[in-house]
């Protein structure tokens, strides 16, 4: 690929990541644990909570729905989409397979960006 080509391409793909790369946890803001995902789906947005005390709670020690209130926090962002992302690393790893030498026609990028747009549309009619 060309310079103008292969940085388009990188530009694509790293627009492509942020938009369905799944949204990464902070820490618990109680106790600083790790948080994992509570619940999702239904029509309501992505809810972290405490994993530490989640597990606690589910094990029956009810002193610790407190803790998992307090530490739950809820993401609005629509959650990533775990194929986009498996068809991101496939790419890198082609790529990265190639020899420098090779240039990939066109025709790789253009696909790669209409793939990209027919996501985008998909995207915007699933939350209209």
């Amino acid at each position: 690929m060309t310079g103008s080509r292969q940085d388009s391409a990188a530009a694509l793909v790293a627009k492509l990541e942020q938009k369905y790369e799944r949204p990464k946890p902070g820490v618990c803001r109680v106790c600083g644990g790790d948080v994992a995902i509570a619940h999702t789906g239904g029509g309501l947005p992505l809810k972290w909570v405490c994993e530490g005390a989640k597990a606690k709670l589910d094990a029956g020690e009810l002193d610790q729905a407190e803790h998992v209130e307090e530490s739950a926090w809820l993401d609005y962002r629509p959650v990533g989409d775990a194929r986009v992302m498996r068809l991101i690393a496939l790419y890198r790893d082609a790529m990265a397979a190639l020899p420098p030498d090779v240039k990939l026609e066109s025709a790789a990028t253009s696909t790669l960006a209409s793939a990209a747009s027919d996501c985008d549309e998909s995207q915007q009619a699933m939350t209209a």
